[in-house]
């Protein structure tokens, strides 16, 4: 492969980018966001922004804790009904724990296992899969920046959590769908098919290939690649969950 040789102006003017910037930036020009960072990056590239990401979730689930911790929504209600006397009350009993508890935690530990799973992830397709060299804080990194599309993300999602009463909203294809439908295999996956998915795959791929030096679209192609699999991987499993 030869090296990929960049515009010396270009260059310079990537030195210039704070962390602010680079956080902004991988919204509308990912590109010169991970260039910036392959160039010079330090923990606080991966930290900070899953910090913001923590406050933000956090600040939703306090906004949306009526409506997602309610034991009587129809979504729930109906749940219940599947479940064995035991499992009602151990599931009542954890929803009571999240009200309590949950919302404030689990942004913690989801975020950073996530990404920690996810840093891996890009890792292991970066070393292996394009034989790259390419560290494991530079992968953090890359998932940590694509994880600010989460913000966008609750920013609408928030909003319709409260006027439809239900944590039920689809922000994809599977809005369109009918109960019928969705209830299919293929329903299920149009289902799980969520446009801000889609956008924090791109960007992920984005990074992965400024990290691993391939084209852009190599990138792209192999993290989404990966997101339909596990879609579909889900969709098998939903009706043995």
């Amino acid at each position: 492969m030869e090296p990929h040789v960049q515009d010396p102006t270009f260059s310079s003017s990537l030195d210039n980018l704070t962390l602010s910037d680079r956080m902004t930036r991988v919204f509308h020009a990912p590109l010169s966001s991970f260039r910036a960072v392959q160039q010079e990056q330090s923990w606080q590239d991966w930290l900070l922004p899953a910090v913001l990401m923590c406050i933000v979730w956090v600040a939703t689930n306090y906004l949306t804790l009526a409506v997602m911790g309610n034991p009587e929504l129809p979504a729930f209600q109906q749940r219940l009904e599947t479940l064995t006397e035991e499992q009602r009350v151990q599931a009542l009993k954890s929803l009571g724990m999240w009200r309590q508890h949950g919302w404030f935690t689990m942004p913690i530990v989801s975020t950073f296992s996530s990404l920690a799973a996810l840093g891996l992830v890009l890792l292991a397709l970066g070393r292996y899969a394009f034989r790259a060299d390419v560290a494991l804080r530079g992968m953090l990194v890359v998932k940590a920046y694509a994880m600010l599309v989460l913000i966008p993300e609750w920013i609408v999602r928030t909003p319709l959590i409260l006027i439809q009463q239900t944590p039920d909203i689809q922000l994809g294809p599977g809005a369109l769908l009918s109960e019928d439908i969705a209830a299919t295999f293929v329903g299920r996956i149009l289902a799980g098919i969520d446009f801000f998915d889609v956008w924090q795959g791109w960007i992920m791929g984005v990074g992965l290939s400024v990290m691993a030096g391939i084209p852009t679209r190599h990138g792209i192609i192999a993290v989404l690649s990966l997101w339909g699999a596990w879609v579909v991987v889900g969709a098998l499993l939903a009706p043995f969950v």
